[in-house]
């Protein structure tokens, strides 16, 4: 096999300062008898600097650093507000409720899109709509998005697959045509680019979501991203606990460490549209000597704005999250290096159908999804992803498309409502990529699924 290749000559030409260079990166060769995993962490001493800095504060709670880390994840995404929560189930349901969606409001969204996004829509009192994908991308058609909106439809979830930016152009024409929100499932886009622009700032608000196979790997950890302050306002309202706000008693002295009174070093402490973004609106924020009324009355406000649940992001996260973040470029152009090398060598079998990419835009290759062309091959899916793990190799799939899984037959979907994401999955291998693979790791991927290919040929030795 080759060197692993780049698309734009050297990785190391535009990795910015403060990010791991390739040498650094390096890792020991590879033992061939060890199992591959599907994904791994890429953690070293920067994440344990930030740690080891959070600790000895002893600030364990959203924080300092939890305000930090939104601060620097805005500026990365590009856009005004970005409100740290502790997963990104907890981001898509804070934005749902920030919508104030209605009983029967539709939500059209790609059946590919998480479970979880259309399970909280269907807890809003709203309908999940699943439209199909397109052949090429699986992302949701805009072809059928037109003819699939109707007078109910509030707002559409566009998810961006695999990491590959959808048709945003088409499709943010036929939503803005019709005064629909858009809410971007970001989570495994980052740090993909449309256009030059970072997915996470097109639509009207944005979810990302960092467990640990994620690009930004936090254990759990998400977040809220738009330019709309109404919105981002009324997310940091839900996101708060109120009871941190709670004086222990109207007869106590304000605490400063609650009630934030001191404008000295406001830089330090707020967004760049002057708002707290752990605390909320500066609204919510009282004057040196305001009245402890009047903090009891914000504290209610905040009691009536919550559902109870706990949705901040603790600055432990957080601390791993800022390391992270640094490093997301130089581990994004580890795995376009894999991706490359992946596509070299699978384009020469007829068997196998490499992903689709847009030379337009940024892919964030978070799964490589590699497409079986099953009919030259004397397998199924199911017995191609057996014989890889039986190599060592922790290949998966995407989970089922929200229209085959047995929760939305109640209403009325089945593998025929959308018969080109029921093709696709099909079809579908999601193959290890993660920047701690080695050059050894990815030649064990290759050969594996070279040998798979050669094993089950249904036309043996057909040239390319």
């Amino acid at each position: 096999m080759p060197p692993l290749l780049s698309q734009t000559g050297s990785s190391e030409s535009n990795i910015p300062a403060g990010s791991v260079s390739r040498e650094s990166r390096l890792r020991p060769a590879a033992r061939t008898d060890r199992f591959l995993p599907f994904s791994a962490p890429d953690l070293d001493e920067s994440e344990l600097f930030e740690l080891t800095e959070t600790l000895r504060s002893g600030w364990l709670s959203a924080g300092p650093k939890t305000r930090q880390f939104e601060q620097e994840f805005a500026k990365f995404v590009g856009v005004t507000h970005a409100i740290a929560v502790n997963n990104g189930t907890t981001a898509f349901r804070l934005t749902l409720q920030a919508v104030n969606l209605h009983s029967g409001d539709e939500v059209i969204m790609s059946p590919f899109a998480p479970v979880a996004a259309a399970e909280l829509v269907r807890a809003a009192g709203a309908v999940p709509r699943f439209v199909d994908v397109t052949e090429r991308g699986l992302h949701l058609s805009p072809e059928l998005l037109a003819s699939a909106i109707n007078e109910q439809t509030r707002a559409v979830m566009i998810s961006h697959v695999a990491g590959l930016p959808a048709e945003m152009d088409e499709l943010l024409a036929i939503t803005r045509r019709h005064g629909l929100l858009v809410i971007e499932d970001a989570g495994p886009a980052l740090p993909a680019t449309y256009r030059h622009q970072k997915i996470g700032a097109l639509g009207d608000v944005s979810c990302f979501t960092f467990f640990a196979q994620k690009a930004l790997s936090l254990g759990e950890g998400g977040f809220i991203c738009t330019n709309d302050a109404r919105l981002a306002d009324r997310c940091r309202l839900l996101v708060m606990n109120p009871w941190e706000l709670m004086p222990p008693s109207l007869d106590d002295e304000l605490d400063d460490s609650t009630i934030d009174t001191d404008t000295s070093n406001a830089s330090a402490r707020t967004s760049g549209d002057g708002t707290n973004p752990i605390s909320g609106s500066g609204r919510l924020r009282r004057e040196r000597g305001a009245s402890k009324a009047a903090a009891f009355d914000d504290a209610q406000l905040l009691v009536l704005s919550s559902d109870g649940y706990q949705a901040s992001m603790c600055d432990l996260s957080s601390a791993v999250g800022l390391a992270q973040l640094r490093k997301a470029t130089a581990m994004w152009q580890r795995r376009r290096e894999i991706a490359v090398t992946y596509n070299v060598m699978f384009s020469r079998c007829v068997e196998l159908q490499c992903p689709a990419d847009r030379s337009d835009s940024q892919h964030a290759w978070h799964f490589y999804l590699l497409r079986l062309n099953l009919q030259r091959l004397r397998c199924s899916r199911n017995q191609f992803l057996e014989e890889l793990r039986a190599r060592g190799i922790g290949a998966t799939v995407m989970p089922p498309p929200l229209h085959m899984q047995a929760t939305y037959a109640a209403l009325g979907y089945q593998p025929e409502s959308c018969p080109v994401a029921t093709q696709e999955y099909a079809r579908e291998i999601s193959l290890p990529i993660y920047s701690r693979m080695t050059d050894d790791d990815v030649q064990r991927v290759v050969d594996a699924v070279e040998g798979i290919v050669k094993r089950f040929r249904a036309i043996p030795n057909h040239p390319r």
